[in-house]
């Protein structure tokens, strides 16, 4: 019996040396096949080929005869660290069933296993990447505020629990009527983000405009479309967009209200510098003047109007040439400001 999980352990290691080799000698240095990345994930080649047939039927711009040179599946070295981290999140047992996947237990999962494949099966340029966009500060983050979520929650019930039974039954009756709006208002959220998503998406089929891989909403999504840009040769990195344009949709989004947080990576300066370039036009400037002659700004009403008409003047000239990808930077800066707040608050 001893002998056999000795032989049983020595096999593991040998596995665990050849998962070590492939990863440090040929992953993101020369092509590979399924053999190798079962060999690193841990599962079978036909799981692999199953799971990438999986991949391309959930993603549109993945296809499969990308992954083949004739019959045989061949995994390029610009690319395959990043299958390969597909391939390991999408083994996952509950990746299919969303019951399973929705619950805080397997989303959690899935966000560990997404983070872990990054550092392990990334080359550094990948790595240095994808850690600097949103999405993956955005899970990082979003785990830390899971624990200290249920951190608070458990000490919450620790505290109801030593009190005396009438203090406890108060206590119970007010955090129950606090919660009672929670779901409510976060079902009020979602739908309102579920309107705007596809009010983009219809505006994107319309002008035959093709989404980016900056403003993918979550990390899974954004390794997708990087594999995607580099099936096709390209290197994911986009500094064409104009900070002008960058600056005017913040400052649209401070003016709607979908602003709130800019202190920091220098959106504030970013927004205050481009409301001053608009107000100094001079048809603004005039129509602001002229207004500034009838409404005496030291009165809280006149100045509640006059900020009123201001707006309304930074939203006109701001809705001459706006477009859906401008719109979209907006929101991709607008998430790394919230991240960037939340880090400093930490």
């Amino acid at each position: 019996m001893g002998r056999k999980n000795g032989f049983e352990k020595a096999a593991k290691k040998d596995e665990e040396l050849n998962k070590d080799q492939i990863i440090n000698e040929r992953l993101n240095q020369e092509d590979i096949g399924t053999e190798e990345i079962a060999a690193m994930v841990g599962i079978t080649d036909r799981s692999v080929r199953d799971i990438l047939k999986k991949l391309c039927n959930k993603y549109e711009e993945l296809n499969l005869q990308d992954f083949k040179e004739g019959r045989p599946y061949k995994f390029k070295a610009s690319w395959n660290g990043l299958l390969t981290t597909l391939i390991e999140v999408a083994g996952l047992p509950q990746y299919d069933n969303r019951k399973d996947q929705s619950s805080l237990e397997g989303h959690t999962e899935h966000l560990n296993v997404l983070i872990t494949g990054i550092n392990t099966y990334l080359n550094d340029i990948d790595r240095k990447l994808v850690k600097s966009h949103s999405t993956y500060q955005q899970a990082e983050l979003e785990l830390k505020l899971y624990d200290s979520l249920l951190h608070r929650i458990g000490n919450v019930v620790n505290q109801v629990g030593m009190m005396p039974s009438f203090l406890r039954f108060q206590t119970l009756a007010g955090i129950n009527e606090a919660l009672e709006y929670v779901p409510s208002q976060m079902a009020h959220v979602h739908s309102r983000y579920l309107l705007q998503k596809q009010l983009y998406k219809k505006d994107a089929e319309e002008s035959n405009e093709i989404n980016t891989t900056s403003f993918r909403e979550d990390l899974e999504a954004y390794l997708v479309s990087l594999l995607n840009l580099r099936l096709q040769g390209q290197d994911g990195i986009d500094e064409s967009f104009k900070i002008e344009v960058v600056g005017s949709t913040l400052l649209e989004q401070l003016v709607l209200g979908d602003l709130t947080a800019v202190q920091s990576n220098g959106i504030e300066t970013l927004v205050t510098k481009t409301r001053e370039d608009i107000l100094e036009q001079s048809e603004i400037k005039q129509t602001l003047q002229k207004v500034k002659t009838v409404l005496d700004s030291d009165e809280v009403v006149d100045q509640v109007v006059l900020n009123w008409i201001e707006k309304i003047l930074l939203l006109l000239a701001m809705s001459d040439g706006s477009n859906n990808k401008s719109k979209e930077i907006g929101k991709e800066l607008v998430r790394q400001s919230v991240i960037g707040n939340i880090k400093l608050s930490e």
